[in-house]
């Protein structure tokens, strides 16, 4: 990844809206029916990482997980107790969002390896989470992101998993794949999943498959549940983040924009510049389930204080995007 930069946040800059003060925000979710979304912060640079509530109409955020009601929980990889406040670090969200019953919020915990969950309620003060259970990856794997499953199963990617490095530029070496969790019956691997930095998860709207964001391979994948592997390959000229549902069931892919200047697009008198120490615009495009089809709905322009996009979410008719590293979350209207 390289050295992080520092980074300073304001209310507009080149282009994109902000609300300051969320740190390192790695991924965002929206919370059905409301004006709210759940976000995480990542704890590297400014630890520990929290789950932080983001009101879209008030600008407004506040911190929901820890919080002065959040149990002393431990770091032990067993999950008989919650995450210890002090040593959160959390990368990859998901909802479940059930016509009745609570809404769960899925969480990616990367020091102690393992799933949160958090049982999500909303008050007149906006959404808390309290602790509900967690479960450990297995050995050798680390969480990416995660997707709730209608049927009570969960899908997790893996990215990196030990003993593979970081696929050099140019290069499709698949590094890890994604698991389905079941009660029960612990993780499975997902047939067709073994692929270049498996990153995003969303969930195809007729539940028969998921979408997988190759970040490795600058594509996304349509990959069956019930194991016949890939069905779809869509090419991207960026290498995708995360993924996540839109309220037209469309999924948003986000990631860092190619920019000559970083090297990205070769140039003999220009080497290519480490990831997060050379500006790029963040990019999403929509993706229409059924056939593929894309279309862009945000490219900020390059910007180091908010270079590497990894999260998209629609709230009315703006786009909440994260990067990394970052000192707020933006907001932009959707093209």
């Amino acid at each position: 990844m390289g050295p992080l930069p520092s980074v300073t946040c304001s209310a507009s800059e080149a282009g994109v809206s902000f609300v300051c003060g969320p740190k390192d925000v790695e991924d965002i979710v929206a919370v059905p029916g409301s004006d709210w979304l759940i976000a995480g912060e990542t704890g590297i640079r400014n630890p520990p990482g929290a789950l932080v509530a983001i009101n879209t109409r008030t600008r407004t955020w506040h911190r929901i997980f820890p919080s002065d009601k959040s149990p002393a929980g431990d770091s032990g990889p067993d999950c008989k107790a919650a995450p210890d406040p002090g040593k959160f670090n959390t990368i990859g969200l998901g909802l479940a969002a059930p016509r009745s019953g609570p809404m769960r919020l899925y969480a990616v915990e990367r020091l102690r390896r393992a799933i949160e969950i958090f049982d999500l309620r909303m008050t007149s003060t906006g959404p808390e989470v309290s602790w509900n259970s967690c479960i450990p990856m297995p050995a050798g794997k680390t969480g990416n992101s995660v997707l709730p499953l209608p049927d009570g199963r969960f899908a997790v990617s893996t990215f990196l998993e030990d003993g593979f490095d970081f696929p050099k530029p140019g290069r499709e070496v698949n590094t890890g794949r994604v698991l389905i969790w079941t009660q029960g019956q612990g993780f499975t691997e997902l047939p067709g999943s073994f692929l270049p930095a498996p990153n995003g998860l969303a969930l195809n709207p007729d539940g028969t498959s998921i979408f997988v964001a190759a970040s490795g391979a600058r594509a996304i994948l349509k990959i069956a549940l019930d194991g016949r592997g890939v069905l779809q390959r869509i090419p991207l000229e960026f290498g995708p983040d995360n993924l996540h549902s839109a309220p037209d069931g469309s999924i948003l892919a986000t990631g860092r924009a190619r920019e000559a200047a970083c090297g990205d697009i070769p140039r003999s008198d220009q080497p290519p510049q480490p990831t997060t120490m050379c500006p790029r615009g963040v990019m999403v495009v929509r993706i229409k389930p059924s056939t593929g089809a894309m279309q862009l709905v945000a490219r900020t322009a390059p910007n180091l204080n908010f270079s590497a996009g990894s999260s998209a979410a629609q709230v009315r008719d703006e786009i909440w995007l994260t990067a990394f590293p970052s000192a707020g979350v933006g907001y932009v209207k959707a093209k």
